[in-house]
């Protein structure tokens, strides 16, 4: 009788154990949207002194709305000088629309933030902007080029 008892909690454990590892190992994961590295230009590193706050904000370009698809905030731990590496996918970003289908063709724009609170560029941000990135796009390079006057 013991020895049935035993096979029994074995099994019970056995399939426990199944479970939880399938549980894990299935889980959904959403694509990746786009991925790459994000540069600053040489002549505005001098402007990027002190700004820590990083925002990916990423667009459908096929989308004639201008609301953003979803965005990325990053906090950078020092001034932003060497190419920061991104991956974009659904659980990483802020979405705007969290019904909308996911992007075939996107804006990506990077903006380093003055003072760190989303919205719109204001004077001091630093941004750059690449079009016609393609939905799993990898590779993507983006530079931050221009300073908002």
């Amino acid at each position: 009788m013991k020895r049935i008892a035993w096979l029994g909690g074995l099994i019970f454990f056995v399939i426990i154990g199944f479970a939880l590892y399938s549980a894990m190992d299935t889980g959904v994961k959403s694509p990746i949207l786009a991925e790459g590295t994000i540069e600053l230009t040489p002549e505005l590193a001098g402007s990027a002194q002190g700004i820590t706050t990083l925002f990916i904000i990423i667009n459908d370009a096929d989308s004639p709305r201008p609301m953003p698809y979803g965005a990325v905030k990053e906090h950078l731990s020092a001034d932003f000088t060497q190419p920061f590496t991104f991956t974009l996918t659904r659980e990483k970003m802020t979405m705007m629309n969290p019904d909308a289908p996911l992007p075939q063709n996107m804006r990506l724009k990077a903006r380093l933030d003055r003072d760190g609170v989303a919205g719109v560029d204001q004077p001091g941000d630093l941004v750059g902007i690449v079009d016609g990135v393609k939905f799993g796009g990898s590779g993507v390079t983006l530079r931050i080029d221009r300073r908002i006057e």
